[in-house]
């Protein structure tokens, strides 16, 4: 996995490119309830009333580090194949949506440097059979042209694809204001219940 071996300091985006972390001068306005060896730069951030982001298994309660309890090799196993999903969810996401975010940054970046340490614990081969087993489910799950694109498409057939999505989108939800619209102007016969029911599943 070809991400996983960058350095420390420098990850890749759920988009594909190298982010670098936040200035050390910045740092102090990056705030974790539990710092780990791995969550370094991922704080929240707090502004005024407002709290940008913040997710638990990063910088919350969900990030401490319970000591006094040793995993198996079957259990790093488990793990490689849990952070590769998660990093997984957040690259297929900005790239089919073309959009990123506070949550979405700090969640690559994180899961990244969890692979990283996981690779070493258990060694590459182990490791690269966990990684090559979710990939297919991903595959699977995105269909043969969309993770063809994914993994080996030019710019041109990702923006393509994104555009695709989003035309889908706009009709699914233009289709659902028009049946909104028809659902309010139902009538009610004189017993009080609706001629026909709206669907809103």
């Amino acid at each position: 996995m070809e991400d996983t071996n960058r350095s420390q300091d420098q990850r890749e985006e759920p988009d594909g490119h190298a982010q670098q972390y936040p200035d050390s001068d910045d740092f102090h306005s990056l705030v974790s309830e539990f710092e780990n060896a791995d969550n370094e730069g991922l704080g929240r951030r707090e502004l005024g009333p407002m709290t940008i982001g913040h997710v638990d298994f990063v910088n919350g309660e969900g990030a401490e580090e319970i000591m006094g309890f040793t995993a198996t090799r079957h259990e790093l196993l488990e793990l490689v194949r849990f952070w590769f999903r998660e990093y997984m969810e957040v690259r297929t996401f900005c790239f089919l949506y073309a959009m990123s975010g506070s949550t979405e940054w700090r969640t690559s970046i994180y899961s990244q440097n969890r692979l990283s340490r996981l690779e070493e614990a258990i060694g590459t081969e182990a490791f690269q059979e966990v990684i090559e087993q979710v990939e297919k489910e991903f595959e699977s799950k995105l269909g043969a042209r969309e993770w063809r694109i994914f993994k080996h498409g030019s710019k041109e057939e990702r923006e393509m694809l994104q555009d695709e999505i989003q035309e889908s989108l706009t009709s699914l939800l233009e289709s659902k204001k028009e049946d909104g619209a028809q659902g309010s102007k139902e009538r009610q016969p004189s017993g009080g219940c609706p001629i026909e029911t709206l669907d809103r599943s």
